[in-house]
């Protein structure tokens, strides 16, 4: 399978030193352009870990199906990496955007987000606690409701997430 990366999931993992993680049970991890671009706008941690990943694993690619014009309320980032998605066939979209996730599975995408991915590493024994996961991404400024939270713990067999 392979996986196409949002902005959001990018930025949030690569603050967290943790882009290694979408690689998880990935044959690839691709971004389109305007994606990546997006990311470059930051002059901070992240966008440096995604431009080391760019020259080792993380893929740009071109190659897309448009969507239909019904979808004005995405985003160019999200838009884009729905339709390199559908261009690959069966490719896994991991965002963060509610509305990108809902159109993907209207086309039948499977949608991931960033806590998805955490899961999917505590399931594969890659991390000990998504706990310390959802912290870290709080203090980066995700926002993270307490029932989120709750059944983010719940699937990944945790109780607490407060020090």
């Amino acid at each position: 399978m392979q996986r196409v990366a949002d902005a959001a999931p990018l930025i949030l993992l690569a603050k967290l030193d943790a882009l290694e993680l979408l690689r998880l049970g990935a044959e690839a991890v691709l971004a389109p352009l305007e994606v990546l671009s997006e990311v470059a706008q930051g002059a901070d941690v992240a966008a440096a870990r995604v431009r080391l990943a760019r020259t080792q694993w993380l893929q740009e690619r071109h190659a897309r199906t448009p969507l239909p014009n019904t979808h004005e309320a995405l985003g160019i980032g999200e838009r884009t990496v729905l339709e390199q998605a559908l261009a690959l066939g069966n490719a896994q979209v991991v965002s963060d955007d509610l509305i990108a996730r809902r159109v993907a599975q209207q086309f039948g995408l499977t949608p991931i987000g960033t806590l998805g991915i955490l899961l999917v590493a505590k399931q594969v024994g890659a991390i000990a606690s998504v706990s310390e996961y959802l912290r870290a991404l709080r203090e980066v400024g995700m926002y993270l409701s307490e029932a989120l939270i709750e059944r983010v713990l719940a699937e990944a067999g945790e109780q607490d997430w407060r020090e």
